[in-house]
């Protein structure tokens, strides 16, 4: 899963300890497996989380070990837990393919309107917040909402849309 097209950089097998026992990398990284065994995950609030909760949870954005701004979803299973490491310069890469040419912007935020994904992934790379627009707080707050907003000095018509089990949304605006 590591070295296909999706946005998912890395995966880490943890034990009951929440150090990773085994590593998948992307091609580049592959030489560095050895680096990263070893390396203990306790210290993540949402790999703990997802080890006690016995649920997936989702990381705030951080600085991965490659110095890429990234997500990762903690999977827990049997004893162990499973980590998916996301880039977010690549899932801006996405989003981008999403707009059609003709004016249409996806976004993704964050639970707290941060961006994580945008057509132009330095937005997402810095962080930007989105969070004082009334129509993304509603959708924040799990309610899908069409309505004006503006953004940039610029004013749009967008529909915002939860993302389930993550308290992120998607936003489409033209």
């Amino acid at each position: 899963l590591a070295t296909t097209e999706l946005a998912i950089e890395a995966l880490y097998l943890l034990d009951r300890q929440l150090r990773i026992i085994e590593v998948g990398l992307d091609g580049s990284h592959r030489a560095f497996r050895g680096n990263y065994l070893g390396i203990d995950f306790s210290g993540r609030s949402y790999v703990r989380t997802a080890q006690r909760s016995g649920k997936a949870t989702w990381s705030d954005i951080y600085l991965s070990a490659r110095g890429e701004a990234s997500v990762a979803v903690a999977i827990p299973f049997d004893d162990r837990v499973l980590v998916g490491e996301m880039n977010l310069r690549q899932l801006s890469d996405f989003v981008r393919q999403l707009g059609d040419g003709e004016g249409l912007v996806a976004i993704i935020v964050d639970h707290q309107g941060n961006i994580v994904a945008h057509p132009d992934a330095n937005k997402g790379l810095q962080h930007e917040r989105l969070a004082a627009d009334p129509i993304l707080r509603a959708g924040l707050s799990g309610n899908k909402v069409t309505g004006e907003m503006d953004m940039e000095g610029r004013s749009y018509i967008g529909t915002v849309t939860p993302i389930p089990g993550l308290g992120w949304a998607a936003l489409a605006i033209q």
